[in-house]
């Protein structure tokens, strides 16, 4: 995202779920990934409004050494489902 649209929580999620609903819907895959480290507030906060779910990963030693931890990011095709389903019941 370009990067005076960073910090906009709006487009960031929009563009979050377009690109979720394009690996699932178009490419046909049942399970997205994405790396973070724990230090990236914004990105947990995104992640985890879509429906990821955090999974800790081996940290290399330079991310340790400054307190931080890898996280994976993981989002399966029924966890979406089940999180677009639950939204549109809302009228979200």
């Amino acid at each position: 995202m370009a990067p005076q649209y960073w910090g906009r929580f709006g487009y960031a999620m929009e563009v979050l779920k377009r690109l979720a609903r394009f690996g699932f819907a178009d490419l046909g895959l049942t399970r997205l990934y994405g790396s973070t480290v724990s230090a990236n507030t914004r990105i947990s906060r995104l992640a985890a409004a879509l429906g990821a779910v955090a999974v800790a990963r081996p940290t290399p030693a330079w991310m340790q050494a400054k307190g931080w931890r890898q996280l994976e990011w993981q989002i399966a095709l029924e966890q979406w489902l089940a999180r677009s389903s639950s939204r549109l019941a809302r009228g979200a």
